[in-house]
């Protein structure tokens, strides 16, 4: 108990030098005095083996095992085995870093066979559904126009109503057709030296802005032109703009910053609405997930598969009851 070495091997020698005669934390560890949590101790006190590992200021990893014994003059010492562990280490980091890889391509190649499937599946049923909701629509416009010569709407306006309804709902459930059928018809982007502001405009246009949302814009003015087709990157900011718009039904801020970083333009769209939840925060581009009441969920995976296509990425930042943060980024090199 009194830390003085008593025998050491060749190779510890060879790898620490003789310490025989010298006390263990001075040699071992250039202490002045026994480490705080002193393994040895604790082994000698409790009669029970101890390990300890230590990594060294060369980067060397060491187990130390302390094993308690009590010799033939009744005195308690602990016999220390040490062993490099180094090698054992790194090959466990490298095999962590390899499952989290596989991990990686397998969640991909999933994704990518989850996306073909619905692909296919999309463009049947989409074209399938048109044909009776078309006929649905004329129906409705025939009944409006018979019925708008009679008096009938004054004596049963609840009629007009749920042609109205029905009217909607054709409306709706075109909109999930045309996504369908966008989502199946991702074409390989035609790209071009494009200003990303102008992008940005046109985008603006096509989603009516609520009085109660205010809309901020941030556009450095010597941004470099972005290489992508532009009615493609247009409607993946129309699509995140409007769900921002979405989020805030009662009122709340959009900004938009583009900045330069690097090889690549970053578009942030930044909402004050509810936020994602955590539990959902991982799942936002996976095919058919939503969040919405109505809704398919195929919106954010086109906008990923999108601006991949493009070389560019997307990514979304959130915090439940502050609100969103999509960024898009954009090559300004074609790939």
């Amino acid at each position: 108990m009194d830390y003085v070495v008593k025998y050491q091997n060749r190779l510890l020698i060879e790898r620490f030098g003789d310490l025989k005669g010298k006390l263990c934390y001075e040699g071992y560890y250039g202490r002045k005095k026994p480490c705080e949590i002193c393994a040895l101790g604790r082994a000698i006190e409790s009669g029970r083996s101890e390990v300890h590992e230590v990594k060294t200021k060369d980067g060397r990893v060491y187990e130390f095992q302390f094993i308690p014994f009590t010799d033939a003059s009744g005195v308690t010492k602990a016999v220390e085995v040490t062993t490099d562990i180094g090698e054992r280490k790194n090959a466990e980091e490298a095999l962590r870093v390899a499952s989290d890889e596989l991990r990686e391509v397998r969640g991909e190649l999933i994704r990518a066979e989850k996306l073909a499937a619905i692909g296919q599946l999309a463009s049947g049923v989409g074209h399938e559904l048109r044909n009776p909701l078309g006929a649905i629509r004329n129906a409705v416009f025939y009944v409006r126009r018979r019925i708008a010569k009679s008096a009938l709407p004054a004596t049963e306006p609840k009629v007009l109503e749920f042609l109205d309804i029905i009217d909607g709902e054709v409306n709706s459930a075109n909109k999930v057709i045309n996504d369908l059928l966008g989502f199946s018809r991702i074409a390989k982007p035609t790209v071009s030296s494009v200003n990303i502001g102008g992008i940005i405009e046109d985008a603006l246009k096509h989603v009516p802005m609520p009085e109660n949302v205010e809309l901020t814009r941030d556009v450095d003015s010597s941004l470099p032109m972005v290489m992508v087709d532009a009615e493609q990157v247009r409607q993946v900011f129309v699509n995140i703009i409007l769900n921002a718009v979405q989020a805030m039904p009662e009122d709340g801020r959009l900004g938009i910053i583009v900045k330069s970083k690097g090889e690549f333009v970053e578009v942030k769209f930044t909402d004050t609405g509810g936020g994602i939840p955590e539990s959902a925060i991982n799942k936002i581009f996976d095919p058919l997930f939503t969040t919405k009441a109505k809704g398919i969920g195929l919106g954010l995976p086109m906008c990923k598969s999108t601006i991949e296509r493009h070389g560019g990425g997307i990514g979304v930042e959130s915090k439940e009851g502050e609100g969103t943060t999509f960024t898009v980024s954009l090559p300004t090199q074609a790939v």
